[in-house]
Parts: structure tokens; sequence; C-alpha cells
């Protein structure tokens, strides 16, 4: 089973959690139940896990993963919950974690339209996610708790014409005290017009507030508008695009009534631009995005990435794949001085040895260069993985 692991304290998403695992199982419809599960085994070496110019640290250690997940789909309900736990040892015991992850989601077709709602659970550690969310350099790892709850729908006001909305809400809490903690909701409104039988255009308005928990609070409130279209070009390929303009305000206050920075207010574009082609042997996906994030340093990044997924069939056994991201960041408020230009590619290589059985290795080289740090800092890793992934469980009612 191929698992992507993309707490802040609290009983409601749990709550959430449960109401949405009791769809699974409401109404008087057909379901059809997959159960999936498996176990995977991994030992890495890197020798610079903290990303530090100085006193690199180097750490060889291991991963066990262990993903259960239960999809149920109906003429109208579809479902999915998801769940895993993760051991990771390390001959440098600060690295360790016991990780877990929960998630669920549910999706519900109407005559004219459909609905999905989605929340999340998920603790994991900073080893696995600082490089990509702001690149900031620890000594050790430690825990980071993210909760994520959502919606968003859709429906036809005619054959050619529909409106489409959505929100989500996120909070994060880390261990750390060097970290800061933040929770962001955001939400759109838009209408979508089906310009030709392959091709619909789009147009939304779209609000976010960020704010952070700490003695200098930052709150950062977006408004936007956005253009764009999805195209299905051939059977083979696809492509979206959305882009526009967005208007931020950020405001500064203390909790212990220190001077604060004065507020700031700016605008910038955003992007979103997705192309996805496959073939019979190989699948392409490439994203291209400018957009706000939220960083461990308690106020927003404004990031360009660049990604790209790429997977072969070399044979019925053995296959390639190439993961790629690149950009840069910085600080939505441009007189904090947090420049960065990064990138990561990791190459991976598998066999199936039998059914239920397969080995493989990779190697991911990791790359960074911060205004804040005298010189560029390189990452790399090794790995070697094996996995065991028994038929789905299936049944229906």
């Amino acid at each position: 089973m191929r698992v992507i692991q993309k707490k802040h304290s609290g009983a409601w998403p749990c709550q959430a959690l449960a109401l949405l695992s009791l769809s699974l199982t409401a109404g008087s419809q057909a379901y059809e139940y997959t159960l999936d599960y498996g176990i995977t085994g991994r030992a890495s070496y890197d020798d610079n896990t903290n990303m530090k110019v100085d006193n690199p640290s180097a750490v060889f250690g291991g991963r066990i993963l262990l993903p259960v997940e239960l999809t149920v789909r109906g003429e109208r309900l579809s479902s999915a919950l998801l769940a895993s736990v993760a051991v990771r040892r390390f001959d440098d015991s600060s690295y360790n974690s016991d990780d877990s992850n929960i998630q669920a989601n549910a999706q519900y077709g109407l005559e004219r339209g459909s609905v999905t709602v989605s929340a999340g659970q998920k603790r994991n550690s900073t080893q696995e996610t600082q490089f990509l969310e702001g690149g900031e350099e620890e000594s050790s790892a430690s825990r980071v708790d993210t909760i994520t709850a959502g919606g968003s729908g859709n429906y036809r006001l005619t054959e050619a014409d529909g409106i489409i909305a959505g929100v989500n809400y996120s909070a994060r809490e880390y261990e750390n005290p060097n970290l800061i903690n933040g929770r962001s909701f955001s939400g759109f409104a838009g209408e979508t017009h089906q310009w030709t039988e392959r091709t619909t255009l789009q147009l939304r308005g779209t609000a976010s507030r960020y704010e952070n928990d700490a003695n200098l609070q930052v709150t950062s409130d977006s408004l936007g508008l956005q253009v764009g279209f999805s195209s299905v070009l051939t059977e083979q390929l696809d492509i979206s695009f959305l882009g526009g303009w967005t208007n931020f305000t950020t405001n500064y206050s203390s909790k212990t009534g220190a001077q604060t920075p004065s507020d700031s207010n700016g605008g910038g574009y955003v992007v979103n631009g997705v192309l996805n082609y496959r073939t019979q042997r190989s699948t392409l996906l490439t994203r291209v995005s400018r957009r706000s994030t939220p960083s461990s340093n308690g106020y927003l990044l404004i990031s360009n990435t660049l990604d790209l997924a790429y997977e072969y069939a070399i044979s019925e056994r053995t296959e390639f794949s190439l993961e790629m991201q690149g950009g840069d960041s910085n600080a939505l408020d441009e007189r904090i001085n947090n420049d960065r230009i990064f990138g990561q590619a990791e190459f991976s290589l598998s066999y199936r040895l039998s059914s239920f059985w397969a080995i493989g290795g990779s190697y991911r080289l990791r790359y960074q260069d911060k205004e804040s740090q005298d010189d560029a800092v390189y990452s790399n890793t090794v790995y070697f993985n094996m996995s065991y992934d028994p038929a789905p469980l299936l049944w229906s009612r």
C-alpha cells in the first residue's frame, strides 16, 4: 500500500473523524468495502540531517511503518479512513520519534453536484517537515502535531454553469519552544463554466487568515481573486491553471506590551498550474505554484516552487521513479530577512519479489542557500526499503 505522510490539542477533530467513520455505514444503499494494509521497513543514512553549514549531524537509522486503510464505495457515498503508526530509531537518539497519522474523508454525490469533507490528525518529527516548511535548522528532531479539517462542494445551476465553495482549517503545535505554533483558516467561492466538452473555466474569490501563538503576535489576512481553467487535451494529457492577485494585511501586537513593528500591507500574484501526462508504462506530474505558506518562525512565507514526479515501469517487476522540488521563499513582510533558495531530488528503484513482497533503494540530494547563512549547504541521503503488501480484503453488503 502506498502511503503519503504531504497536535494542536482538542477533542473536536476526533469527534469529526468519528462522525465521518459513522457515515461509512449510514444509509440503506449497497456498499463495497476494501481493507488495505501492509508493513514497510526502511534503513537510511543522512550525512547532514540538520542542514547545517557547521557541525552537520550524520545519522544512521530506520523506520517501521504500519498503515491501514478502509474505503467504502456506494452509489452516492464514497469514504476512506487511513490510519498509520511509525517507529523511527537512529544511532543519535535525539532524532528518535514515534509517529501516528489518522485521516478521514467522505464524498457524497448530489443530483447536480457533490460535497466533500475531510479531517485529520498527524504527529510526526520536524526532521520530516522542516526542510520544505522554512528550512530552520535544529540540533535534534522534535515532535510536531498537525490538525486539519475542511470541506468543499460544487453544484450545477445549468448544463454549462455551476458554483463552487470550500473552507479549510489547519493548526500546528511544536514541541520545540524555539518554533512557533500557528493556525490558518481559508475559504473560496466562485463559479464555473463548461466552455467546451473538454475545457472548464473558473472564477473564484479567496480569503484567509493566519495567526501565530507567540509573545509577538502576528495576524495576516488576505483577500484575492483568481481565474483559471482545466482542460483534458487528450486521453493522456490534461492541464489546469489558476492565477490571480491577493492582497495581504499583517498586524502585529504584543502579549507583554513590548514595542511591535508597524503593520504592513501589500499584494502579489498567486499561481497554481498542473500538467499530468500518462502512458501505458509511465506517469509525469508537474506543478508550478506561487502561494503563501505558514512557517515555524511565526509568520507567512511567499513560496515559488516547481514540482516534478515521474514514474516509469521498466518491467512488470521493476519501477523507476524521480521526484524533484525546487524554488525560493521569502517572508511576506519584506522587512524580515529570511530569503531562501532550496531544492531536492530523489531517485528510486524498486523491485517486486512476489505478489506481496518488494524491495527498493533510493538516493536523495538536498540543497539550501539562506540569506542568513554564510554558505550554501547540502545533504545526501540513501535509503533501503522492504515492504509487505498483501492483497486487499474485499466484501460488500
